[in-house]
């Protein structure tokens, strides 16, 4: 029973760190395509941080 249980944890354990490797490669996928088009297009970048900060107020700012 312990054995099965050691066994367990380390698939367990196996599973987390292949997720988190997994996890890391898409986030700095996505963090250099974000540099990228920020650098290709500084306006459009702009201009939608704008957008997203005037709804993300919009939404705060309702009353509720």
């Amino acid at each position: 029973m312990n054995s099965t249980l050691s066994t367990q944890w380390e698939q367990i354990k196996d599973n987390l760190e292949d997720g988190r490797d997994t996890l890391r490669r898409q986030c700095q996928a996505a963090c250099a395509g974000t540099t990228k088009f920020v650098r290709r297009e500084p306006h459009k970048a702009l201009a939608l941080a704008a957008v997203a900060g005037a709804v993300i107020a919009a939404i705060l700012a309702r009353p509720r």
